[in-house]
């Protein structure tokens, strides 16, 4: 009885665990830290969040999977590999883009130096690819441009799914990290107000960012 007890305990610890340190628990979990503010007010230096609409200024992307126009995006692919009678989904591409992400609040701008930052992106796009389904040509193109393919063994199909994440116009995001005030015209911005808020990963404080409920 006790060693059902303690397995009990033990799976219960693996699945809390591997809960706890999820890029997304991770990542929601530092923005919840803070109350969102307004950008107009945000002090110069400080570490704090704010939550805006993306703006399209400048440079944007389009996404790999979709075509759509969007300002940041994030691709994850993974492969179903099996031991035997179980198995695990094994990520074997993952990657992510940003271009110029503006946020507005009505009272102010800030750019988001995404690259820099630890994000939690909700998949816009999912789909797969397996038996009897074979991956839409357009993915077997981005395939290659990472060296993989849908096929395995005699041109078998693999077991694979494919997310991709976007910030389109108009989606709300969440930001926490340290602001600072920069000259927009230094920036290049053609905007209405003198100073953008920019937000950048630093040694001593992560920036975190994220589309998702918070």
């Amino acid at each position: 009885m006790i060693w059902a007890i303690l397995t009990i305990a033990v799976v219960a610890l693996i699945i809390f665990l591997v809960w706890f340190f999820a890029e997304k628990t991770v990542v929601l979990r530092n923005i919840r830290k803070h109350q969102p503010q307004q950008v107009s007010s945000f002090r110069e230096g400080t570490v704090g969040r704010v939550q805006g609409k993306v703006v399209f200024h400048g440079q944007t992307l389009h996404a790999p999977l979709s075509g759509r126009e969007c300002s940041y995006y994030r691709v994850i692919v993974e492969e179903y590999r099996s031991s035997g009678k179980s198995g695990h989904w094994h990520k074997v591409i993952d990657d992510a883009k940003a271009g110029m992400v503006l946020l507005n609040d009505g009272t102010g701008y800030a750019l988001l130096n995404a690259a820099s930052a630890r994000c939690y992106v909700v998949p816009d796009t999912t789909q797969r690819s397996g038996t009897f389904n074979d991956a839409p040509a357009n993915i077997e193109e981005y395939l290659k441009t990472h060296a993989k393919k849908s096929t395995g063994l005699f041109g078998w199909n693999k077991s694979m799914r494919y997310k991709e994440g976007l910030l389109v116009q108009g989606e709300i995001v969440n930001v926490t990290g340290k602001g600072v005030w920069r000259d927009a015209k230094s920036l290049g911005f053609q905007l209405p107000v003198d100073k953008v808020l920019v937000f950048s990963a630093e040694r001593d404080v992560k920036l975190y960012f994220t589309d998702g409920v918070v």
